[in-house]
């Protein structure tokens, strides 16, 4: 399992999300969709920002604003579609890994068979390969791949911080939200926008 894996498998625990379920819910993968679509929405105004920081008084500015917004919407896609993974118990996540004293994606051949179906459901729905594939192409494209894992660990430290005194506080339809304790990333250190 890989290290973004975890973080993202840490932050389900920690705020009692639904790890390697036995069965995929609409509901779950509607929560997915939409975060998916506020995450892409994200970065496309920061896309729009970086077309027009030329327009803007102070140009060079805008133009950090818009990169680190972008930066982080892409490194938000990322960790939605690793929750996507890490929710189904995708077999990325089988390497002895435990998860609540019990295998992650460990199952016997039948179990394994349909749970590779409602995953390979889910893959589809979200086209989650050709997603990945093209997040990884915009974050070269955007010069970002040098930052990405410190960029993912900065965010995932600020997801982390929307425990509220140990409490979990969601949106209706189970996004979490940010607890008084929330900070946010700071992806200009990460970018060496600032000293």
């Amino acid at each position: 399992m890989n290290k973004q894996f975890k973080q993202v498998l840490e932050f389900n625990q920690a705020f009692n999300l639904p790890v390697n379920v036995d069965t995929i819910e609409p509901k779950e993968i509607e929560l997915r969709k939409r975060l998916l679509d506020e995450e892409n929405s994200e970065y496309w105004e920061g896309v729009q920002k970086f077309i027009h920081s030329e327009e803007k008084q102070n140009p060079e500015e805008a133009r950090k604003h818009a990169i680190k917004e972008i930066f982080d919407a892409l490194i938000d896609i990322k960790y939605v579609l690793i929750g996507c993974y890490v929710y189904c118990g995708y077999p990325y996540m089988n390497d002895n890994n435990y998860v609540n004293n019990s295998k992650v994606g460990m199952m016997d051949y039948d179990e394994s068979f349909n749970k590779f179906r409602e995953i390979e459901e889910l893959i589809n729905t979200f086209d989650l390969g050709n997603i990945n594939h093209k997040l990884n192409f915009l974050l070269a494209e955007h010069g970002m791949l040098d930052y990405f894992e410190l960029g993912f660990d900065e965010v995932h430290a600020s997801n982390m911080s929307k425990l509220e005194d140990g409490k979990v506080i969601k949106r209706e339809d189970g996004k979490v939200l940010k607890g008084a304790n929330y900070f946010k990333p700071n992806l200009k250190k990460v970018l060496n926008y600032e000293q």
